[in-house]
């Protein structure tokens, strides 16, 4: 049976591979593509790489909830992919509605010194009339995964190479037992056959 993991992003489909296998959980027993959609709004797009109705297994759609309400967005999807056999999760525990900010919450207590860093590294560019906003949770978060990469590849020169070689199961700089993937997990152990 195929099973198709559809996500928004490059580093969120790096994340996902990363906690499927980290928890080892029953669907891995298939043969599973992750793809990315580029976007809530890009379903339409990628239906062809999907399980097609008539074919056997499933498609799984993760996505950022964002500040979008649920049920809206539920309505949206089911629309977008009528006809096809899914099952659909939004990212989001308490407040934190994207990959991010669950990513930014299972930061390791080892580096809680970059927070320090990255606000003083903030108020420093507020002066300069170029930066027109302050850099956001986002930037932030890249630039912790590129540090925790300099560090993991024995502080080689830094450069960007994406998301592609980051170890999320390295408990070093994210914990994924960390309760806020708790739904996403239970999600994941719903998923038998």
């Amino acid at each position: 049976m195929r099973i198709v993991i559809c996500v928004e992003g490059d580093s969120d489909k790096k994340f996902i591979e990363d906690f499927v296998n980290y928890n080892k959980f029953a669907l891995l027993t298939h043969d599973i593509d992750y793809i990315i959609s580029g976007g809530k709004n890009s379903l339409d797009l990628i239906k062809n790489n999907l399980v097609q109705p008539d074919q056997e297994g499933f498609n799984i759609i993760i996505q950022d909830l964002d500040l979008d309400i649920e049920d809206e967005r539920r309505k949206k999807v089911d629309f977008e992919l009528d006809g096809f056999n899914f099952k659909l999760f939004f990212i989001k525990s308490g407040n934190l509605n994207c990959l991010d900010e669950l990513l930014e919450s299972s930061v390791t207590n080892s580096l809680n010194e970059f927070d320090t860093c990255w606000n003083n590294f903030n108020e420093c560019l507020s002066p300069i009339e170029f930066v027109e906003n302050k850099l956001g949770m986002k930037d932030k978060l890249h630039l912790y995964k590129l540090m925790c990469l300099s560090v993991a590849e024995n502080k080689q020169r830094m450069k960007y190479i994406g998301d592609k070689k980051i170890d999320y199961t390295s408990n070093r700089f994210f914990n994924l037992e960390h309760e806020c993937f708790n739904e996403l997990k239970s999600f994941f152990e719903t998923i038998e056959n």
